[in-house]
């Protein structure tokens, strides 16, 4: 996949996430499973473009030499992404 498609889709599935998780808090009932669906799916969606993303920036983050100023907040953003995906996964 081309990178710029990789970004934009993981935005799109974050900012959906947020709407599917905050729609399935408000219902919590069997009427709204789909909500719950939606959210489960699309948080392992955001998995595997993650997998592409990181292959991408694998080598730049493995070679300090290549380092910029965004290095440090990719860095912190992929472990705060780990860590929520890891603690929905373990919810479920």
């Amino acid at each position: 996949m081309r990178a710029r498609l990789v970004d934009y889709s993981l935005l799109f599935f974050v900012l959906v996430e947020v709407v599917s998780g905050y729609a399935s808090f408000l219902v919590g009932r069997p009427e709204g499973r789909w909500w719950f669906v939606m959210h489960g799916v699309l948080g392992l969606a955001i998995s595997v473009l993650l997998g592409w993303k990181l292959r991408r920036v694998w080598p730049r983050l493995v070679r300090p030499a290549l380092w910029d100023k965004a290095t440090l907040a990719g860095v912190l953003a992929l472990l705060g992404t780990a860590l929520v995906l890891g603690s929905g996964i373990t919810w479920t």
